[in-house]
């Protein structure tokens, strides 16, 4: 977003929450601009209005940080990514626990224990996100070969510490990445609903 379409965004603001005030003096009025601006300006203004509509859903009030937290929400969405990081553990603790057992070629009911296949059909199901903390197949293998002591104290904290880095730089990376493209495709997913709000914005 550029510093001339805040004020498109604001009053996208004041139309959904007539409560919605801006300061009264200059000095105040200026630094509520300066931070609207700072914690929106990596998203386009279609995410941010996206945004501001699913949150008025919830709420009467306006809230700066909830607007900002669902448009983190829409690009992750957009993108297929979850950033919650107990949901990301899970994902992983399963590809390292379960792994599935191998159909023998040209037998139709014998199985066996094949752990490094096993651990290449877990990592190809993981989700974009999982697999850069995993990095590799052998990467499941190896934690799959600690024992439950080690994997619940050491291995457990590497890998919640290693999610939570990469939740960051994605977000960081998303941040950064072409508003334009992000913005066509709540366009098209805003659609209808313009077209029945009649918005003049």
């Amino acid at each position: 977003m550029i510093k001339k379409e805040l004020f498109a965004v604001l009053a996208k603001c004041s139309f959904i929450w007539p409560n919605f005030k801006l300061p009264t003096d200059d000095k105040t009025l200026k630094e509520f601009y300066k931070e609207w601006y700072e914690q929106l300006e990596p998203f386009a203004p279609d995410i941010i209005i996206a945004a501001i509509r699913e949150y008025a859903k919830e709420s009467d009030f306006c809230n700066l940080g909830k607007i900002v937290a669902k448009c983190e929400d829409i690009i992750a969405i957009i993108n297929n990514i979850n950033f919650n990081e107990d949901i990301i553990f899970q994902e992983i603790n399963k590809a390292i626990t379960r792994v599935p057992l191998v159909l023998q070629p040209g037998h139709q009911n014998f199985y066996y224990n094949s752990p490094k296949y096993g651990y290449e059909v877990n990592f190809d199901k993981l989700s974009k996100l999982a697999k850069r903390v995993v990095g590799t197949p052998s990467q499941l293998l190896s934690w799959g070969s600690c024992d439950v002591d080690s994997f619940q104290t050491v291995v457990a904290s590497n890998i919640k510490r290693s999610i939570r880095n990469q939740i960051a730089l994605e977000k960081q990376y998303r941040a950064i990445t072409n508003n334009a493209q992000l913005s066509n495709i709540v366009k098209i997913l805003n659609y209808n609903e313009k077209e029945n709000q009649n918005d003049r914005l």
